[in-house]
């Protein structure tokens, strides 16, 4: 599944995610109204929208096999080449 984002129509995935969104902030599970944001959903949600290179959210781009900020994992890299020193 990886490098395969050319293949998602992000005009809709942005929306089904914007959809989640609930009034009070957050994503939930679902769209419908009875289902509350949680944190699980709203950082997937985010985490989701950062792969989409035409939006105009400023969110830090993830390292997609890590789920973790392109920062994090280079941060990670130096505290590795540091370790092996």
């Amino acid at each position: 599944m990886l490098n395969s984002i050319g293949w998602v129509d992000e005009e809709r995935m942005v929306k089904a995610v914007l959809d989640t969104q609930h009034r009070t902030g957050g994503f939930g599970k679902w769209h419908r109204d009875d289902t509350v944001a949680d944190i699980m959903h709203t950082y997937l949600g985010i985490a989701g929208l950062s792969l989409f290179k035409g939006l105009s959210f400023e969110l830090s781009p993830i390292h997609p096999a890590l789920n973790i900020s392109q920062r994090a994992f280079a941060h990670l890299k130096l505290l590795q080449q540091s370790w092996s020193s």
